[in-house]
């Protein structure tokens, strides 16, 4: 993982992702979003049984739905950053 540190303090959040900024000025903006697979492991032990699957919103808007951090990253430590255009 190039950004060990950003993860160390991650929040974990099994359902959804809310994101809210206050105070943006009008116009378009772009928000990267960053996720690690941090919490489940990729082997078969009770720390592997876990829903990666969550949905995404920015703003009150739904950007994202079912994101599978598993499937997106491809295993388990794999910084995904996902880049999105708010209008």
């Amino acid at each position: 993982m190039a950004n060990p540190e950003l993860y160390m303090t991650a929040r974990l959040s099994p359902l959804s992702f809310t994101y809210y900024a206050f105070c943006l000025g009008n116009g378009p903006y772009k928000i990267n979003l960053h996720f690690a697979e941090i919490k489940f492991t990729n082997d078969n032990t009770y720390s592997s049984l876990g829903r990666r699957v969550f949905d995404i919103y920015i703003q009150g808007e739904l950007v994202e739905k079912d994101f599978n951090i598993a499937d997106e990253a491809g295993g388990v430590g794999i910084e995904v950053i996902k880049p999105y255009l708010q209008l």
